[in-house]
């Protein structure tokens, strides 16, 4: 597949689209990102990526979405970045449990090993 000057592969399409779905966003920085009105399926909301990758005359740019779909008009950065702001203090408290966790692992260790009982 060739896109402007880069020439990427299919797993590499597939990827991109993948993310694109999951992240329901179009584009890295813009969703006009890809240039002359056209991109990638991965855009658009009733996208399936089995089906896209069982098709031996798969396309990589369209101009719109099929019937009853809608792209998605937010560029990927910026989604990630709303995703952060409203999970990211999940993630930190997931940080602190797992290192508790080491820690507690640790005492448990050194005081098993002071008292000689074995596991």
């Amino acid at each position: 597949m060739t896109g402007g000057a880069v020439e990427i592969t299919d797993a590499e399409s597939s990827a991109v689209n993948f993310a694109q779905h999951t992240f329901e966003c179009c584009g890295l920085s813009a969703a006009g990102i890809w240039g002359n009105g056209d991109f990638p399926p991965g855009c658009c909301s009733k996208w399936d990526q089995s089906t896209w990758e069982k098709d031996a005359n798969r396309v990589y740019k369209i101009s719109a979405c099929p019937t009853g779909s809608t792209k998605y008009t937010v560029n990927c950065n910026d989604r990630i970045e709303q995703l952060m702001e409203e999970f990211g203090w999940v993630i930190i408290i997931i940080i602190i449990v797992i290192i508790a966790f080491e820690i507690l692992c640790m005492i448990a260790a050194c005081v098993s090993k002071k008292k000689n009982y074995v596991a």
